[in-house]
């Protein structure tokens, strides 16, 4: 993938049961951000992938979500991303995900090894 320089390139990591609002609500915003003001002619500020463990993910309210890759193939690009959002869900499905040692946990981890930048040295 060639990468422009002024463009943020995020994952959204999403599971099933995740928050829609904590999904949708972040993606907009994102979504919503340009360089200029020419509505006409947008240059979008962020290229942004979802990446889940499955071909369709439902989230808490049972809307669908088909993700743009699996985290397989997400996974030799973690170093391309610059932002990795991970929407919440409720702490039941949550624990499972954390006390399973999920796929989603492992590819959180392994994003934040190589790319987490502390705000405060």
């Amino acid at each position: 993938m060639t990468h422009r320089a002024d463009i943020f390139y995020g994952c959204f990591l999403v599971f099933d049961g995740v928050d829609g609002l904590d999904f949708a609500g972040p993606l907009e915003i994102f979504l919503d951000v340009h360089y200029g003001i020419d509505y006409t002619s947008p240059d979008p500020a962020f290229n942004l992938t979802i990446i889940a463990p499955f071909d369709l993910i439902l989230t808490s309210a049972a809307v669908k979500i088909i993700p743009d890759a699996s985290i397989a193939s997400a996974r030799s690009k973690l170093g391309e991303s610059d932002i990795l959002v991970v929407p919440g869900g409720q702490p039941p499905i949550v624990f499972v995900l954390i006390e399973s040692n999920s796929e989603v946990l492992q590819i959180f981890a392994e994003w934040v090894k190589r790319n987490y930048i502390p705000s405060i040295p």
